[in-house]
């Protein structure tokens, strides 16, 4: 993996609502060892008019970040735990609503 990553944000409002439609990430190469490089990386052209893959016309701003440490979420452990929290709750709403019902009928019929 990349030590470092550049978050490319475009000129302008963006498109259409699209979330992220005006925003990039680029893995800078694995030769970059600093954050100078990587700076400099990001502020040299590849050609005249060219940053990272982006016009430098449509570039507002570049901001590099480097990457120390990094882990891989298991999205669908995550899923499936937040299914499992909302079908426990659920669970435990109904039972005190029955437990609810269950005192007021006691509380009726056993005088």
């Amino acid at each position: 993996m990349s030590k470092f990553i550049a978050y490319i944000q475009g000129a302008g409002e963006g498109c259409d609502y699209t979330i992220g439609c005006n925003l990039s990430v680029y893995f800078l190469p694995d030769h970059i060892e600093t954050m100078e490089q990587a700076v400099e990386f990001c502020g040299t052209p590849q050609d005249e008019d060219d940053f990272l893959g982006c016009s430098s016309e449509m570039v507002s701003q570049i901001t590099v970040f480097e990457v120390i440490n990094f882990e891989n979420v298991d999205v669908g452990a995550v899923k499936a735990a937040r299914k499992a929290d909302r079908r426990r709750i659920a669970n435990e709403r109904k039972e005190q609503q029955e437990r609810a019902e269950l005192e007021r009928l006691k509380a009726r019929y056993e005088k």
